[in-house]
């Protein structure tokens, strides 16, 4: 079996794979732009913090895999892109209709869900929290780090009484019911339609059985650990084994125009619903990364065997 998996890219791959971070990174630059719209927006109602939270979580990750690019990792990028294209499905659910309740259901279920990971950190001095009975029973350790049970119970408070505030009464009439009929939302937008019970289904309800078919199926493929473990494994003609090289950087186009992709349509759709007045700029910015987001998709930019 061959056992040398690591490789040596050539110094004129990386003036590409730079090239390629700085692209990702105009985009996040941009959307820290749309964001600050908002933001500056006077009177700018609650629920518009649902889409402009989601907008934040996207660009997190797209900045995570422009470092990942850069630095010849394109590979563990993927799990990035799938939780990016996860939260452009999110973006724009939130924001193509019914933006207030829409908003308002993402707000209370993320408030729920921190009340019940608060809640099982909480103990009362005499038994360990379910928390650390969780991690005693997995036999994980981490560092001390004690809890400020004070704190908690405070934050608690602030949640609970939040979730009382009348804006949301429309929403807990929506998840008292679940909880009674034992059907817990698992995700927020399952608050809006129980039908949405998963990702796939949300991809039906905006039309882009598509793009989960190909593009999701295909990055929860690659991101699995049983799927990794044997792709990272080839056997030739000859029958001999080798594993799969480290640092793969021809993929970093593909993961770049992805990203970029899917970000660049997930920002012009938050524009289209929060700020149709400066549709313009919106155009005159895909102007400047126009010419590369298009060389993105020809072909290849970067071979290492010519580079």
């Amino acid at each position: 079996m061959g056992t040398d998996i690591r490789i040596d890219i050539p110094p004129q791959a990386f003036p590409v794979l730079q090239r390629m971070g700085e692209h990702l990174d105009a985009v996040v630059e941009f959307g820290g732009d749309v964001l600050d719209w908002t933001l500056n927006t006077p009177g700018s109602a609650d629920h518009v913090l649902a889409s402009s939270m989601s907008l934040r979580a996207l660009l997190d990750q797209l900045s995570a895999i422009a470092v990942l690019v850069r630095a010849s990792w394109p590979e563990p990028a993927l799990v990035n892109a799938r939780v990016l294209l996860e939260t452009c499905l999110h973006l724009e659910y939130l924001v193509v209709e019914n933006m207030e309740q829409r908003g308002l259901c993402y707000l209370y279920w993320e408030k729920r869900q921190e009340q019940r990971r608060l809640k099982g950190m909480l103990t009362d001095g005499s038994q360990p929290s379910s928390y650390h009975r969780a991690l005693e029973h997995e036999r994980l350790t981490l560092p001390a780090q004690p809890i400020d049970s004070e704190r908690i119970t405070k934050r608690l408070a602030t949640i609970e009484l939040s979730l009382l505030m009348p804006l949301y009464a429309d929403v807990a009439k929506r998840w008292e019911q679940a909880v009674n009929q034992k059907k817990r939302p698992r995700e927020w937008y399952a608050l809006c339609d129980p039908t949405l019970d998963n990702i796939q289904k949300l991809a039906k309800a905006l039309t882009r059985s598509g793009i989960y078919e190909t593009v999701y199926r295909g990055l929860s493929s690659q991101v699995h650990g049983s799927t990794r473990v044997k792709d990272n494994v080839r056997v030739d003609e000859q029958g001999t084994a080798s594993v799969r090289r480290l640092r793969s950087p021809e993929t970093a186009q593909q993961v770049t125009l992805l990203a970029a992709s899917l970000s660049i349509e997930a920002i012009t759709a938050y524009i289209n619903a929060l700020h149709t007045n400066r549709l313009r700029e919106l155009a005159e910015w895909y102007k400047s990364v126009r010419t590369f987001q298009q060389m993105l998709g020809g072909p290849p930019i970067l071979r290492i065997s010519e580079a």
